[in-house]
């Protein structure tokens, strides 16, 4: 999925990527993507990225992010306190340009390493 991602900084203000809504004066993504799977007709988000997009923007802009916003995502919930996944398929084109350049072979460890995060997280869950 391609869409905007609001985060939340140490004072609890929005960081959105993917929006003309400037942070501090400053675009901090013209997108964001993330994994959706499906399991049992329920839709788990996959955000394996936060950590370092978090780690990027705190080198480049020096933005310090809310303790509670994670470093990887696995949930069923788009939007909490500290994170909102929002919807705009106006953005997916951009994402797909740049996916295009992405050699097969490490979308396909990509692809595996998620599916393994959520098999682990469910059976973790249940157990």
């Amino acid at each position: 999925m391609t869409r905007h991602l609001l985060l939340k900084d140490k004072n609890d203000k929005d960081i959105v990527y993917g929006n003309e809504k400037l942070y501090k004066g400053i675009n901090v993504g013209y997108y964001h993507t993330w994994c959706v799977v499906e399991h049992n007709g329920e839709q788990i988000i996959v955000d394996p990225a936060l950590k370092y997009n978090k780690l990027y923007l705190k080198k480049k802009w020096n933005i310090k992010f809310n303790e509670k916003v994670p470093d990887t995502l696995i949930s069923v919930e788009s939007k909490k306190w500290n994170y909102e996944y929002i919807t705009d398929d106006k953005l997916v084109p951009n994402s797909k340009f740049f996916l295009k350049t992405v050699d097969k072979k490490v979308l396909d460890i990509l692809i595996a390493s998620v599916a393994e995060a959520v098999e682990n997280t469910i059976t973790a869950t249940l157990e």
